[in-house]
């Protein structure tokens, strides 16, 4: 783990990580060996396309369009301010791996920007509490400290509590496998592929963990819609791995040189801490 780790959180018009936009970032930087915080950044961001919040996402978060078109700032006039914040530290998150980090990603890449994913190791404390009870951030909380924390669905306020989250999960796991031990080597942007034992297999649904030629001889329909519903890099991944001779080449197994379409230029996660998507934000 590096000396510091950043923890971050949004708030989104939605829960489509392709096409909705993130209306709140919050940022805390803190030192990983105390778990003193060091920093903070927090913005409202106004989109640049055209938007709408969805009722059940403004009732969960109460921000509104009003208070957008008041407070917000562009996501591209802060990309400096991010890209600075984080760099050289790993990143923290609950429930991030499966849907901020991605919707971050989707969100930068119609700005025409792009983050450096590679350059960091992703750490989930929703995944750590799998094997425990609930899973709520204020109910893991409220176990670790007896008490709730304030503000809850407040982006600033809930990366506060994950790093308290994450802190007591340190302070109590049984070892080090627990914290770091990743599912697999490398998770897709999308969700839909991991890397394993140096094989792209699917990372969730009822295929999980099967190649794409297995599934290629047994359910055709099910590639078919794969590729209707992912990112261009994993379409083009798929199609090769379907039709070898009617490529123009073939893609290498290691993560690092999957290609992409030229849109898409921004690095996946090179390390993620057991990245299977959380249920409720499944892409299957």
């Amino acid at each position: 783990m590096t000396d510091f780790v950043v923890c971050f959180d949004t708030e989104t018009t939605g829960l489509d990580v392709q096409h909705d936009s993130i209306i709140q970032l919050s940022l805390v930087k803190f030192d990983s060996r105390t778990f003193e915080e060091t920093e903070a950044l927090d913005w409202y961001i106004l989109p640049s396309c055209p938007f709408t919040i969805d009722p059940a996402a403004e009732a969960v978060h109460h921000i509104t369009q009003a208070k957008l078109e008041q407070e917000g700032v562009s996501l591209k006039s802060i990309y400096p301010q991010l890209m600075a914040f984080t760099s050289g530290c790993d990143i923290l998150s609950y429930n991030g791996n499966g849907f901020d980090v991605r919707i971050l990603y989707y969100n930068l890449l119609r700005e025409g920007l792009s983050f450096d994913f590679d350059k960091h190791i992703f750490y989930d404390a929703y995944i750590i509490e799998t094997a425990r009870t609930s899973r709520k951030l204020g109910d893991v909380y409220r176990r670790y400290y007896g008490h709730d924390f304030e503000d809850a669905h407040n982006s600033l306020a809930d990366v506060r509590a994950t790093i308290a989250v994450f802190k007591a999960q340190n302070e109590n796991r049984t070892s080090d496998e627990e914290i770091h031990r990743p599912e697999f080597d490398f998770v897709s942007v999308d969700g839909f592929l991991a890397l394993k034992d140096g094989n792209f297999v699917f990372a969730q649904g009822k295929y999980k963990g099967k190649t794409i030629a297995q599934i290629a001889r047994t359910d055709t329909s099910y590639l078919d819609w794969v590729c209707k519903n992912c990112a261009a890099p994993t379409r083009q991944y798929i199609t090769e791995q379907r039709h070898p001779k009617k490529s123009k080449g073939t893609i290498p197994r290691k993560q690092e040189q999957m290609s992409k379409p030229k849109q898409e230029q921004m690095s996946k996660p090179k390390k993620v801490v057991n990245p299977t998507a959380p249920t409720q934000m499944s892409l299957f």
